[in-house]
């Protein structure tokens, strides 16, 4: 049961973008590449517990933490990137932001997709004892036939885990460059809510009165009706 929350998000997320008017920003396309992960990753727990698969316990797990731990940072990375100008007053710079990202998104799916082959050959996790025996030179719980299969497999999950340093590497550079130039603005991505009626970053106490509110998108609300107003001025003229 655990999958069909992040699954009717998902579809939820992706009516939105194919019916609205959507503008592909880099916070945007990094939410759904770290959705994607997070949908993967949920969905292969959900496969341990299928006990014919015996799974549990192996580096499918391991595999399942990576995708889901991968993908929450590469979403969180997108959360920065569209609440930097209310952090720091500032854009991210998009072309780091993005490369940084896809690399570790990348990484993610190169570490991942190994440890769950591996896992399905019966290596088991780490905490579990899935480590190279020195006495009989084999990985517990991998058949023989298949010990060579399992350490390639190690060697380029470990290649993923290694891409995916780069890429945090990366996002880390570009969270301390920042974008040069003048300020993003108030409201830079359009927003619904009142957050982006103040100043970027907010001022103290953010409004010096109250404003009125009449919807969850205020902000929305009113971009609207001034554009509905300039309409029928410009009609009447």
């Amino acid at each position: 049961m655990a999958i069909v929350p992040v699954l009717g998000l998902f579809r939820l997320w992706n009516l939105t973008l194919a019916k609205g008017k959507v503008r592909l920003s880099t916070p945007l396309i990094l939410a759904q590449m770290g959705a994607l992960a997070i949908l993967v990753g949920v969905a292969a727990g959900g496969a341990t517990a299928i006990e014919s698969l015996d799974l549990d316990g192996t580096t499918w797990m391991t595999a399942q933490a990576t995708l889901v731990l991968g993908g929450a940072l590469v979403a969180g990375l997108g959360g920065v990137a569209f609440w930097a100008p209310k952090l720091y007053g500032k854009l991210l710079p998009d072309a780091a932001v993005r490369l940084g990202a896809t690399v570790l998104f990348l990484g993610v799916f190169v570490a991942a997709v190994p440890e769950a082959i591996a896992g399905t050959l019966g290596q088991l996790r780490f905490a579990a004892g899935g480590i190279l025996s020195a006495d009989a030179g084999s990985l517990p719980g991998v058949d023989a036939a298949d010990v060579d299969t399992v350490e390639v497999l190690n060697l380029v999950a470990g290649i993923g885990l290694a891409v995916m340093v780069v890429g945090a590497l990366l996002v880390s550079l570009a969270l301390l460059k920042r974008r040069s130039g003048d300020g993003p603005g108030d409201d830079p991505w359009n927003g619904h809510t009142l957050e982006w009626a103040t100043t970027s970053p907010p001022a103290v106490g953010h409004f010096a009165e109250l404003p009125r509110i009449t919807s969850e998108a205020p902000v929305y609300d009113a971009r609207h009706a001034a554009a509905g107003t300039a309409e029928t001025t410009e009609a009447s003229a």
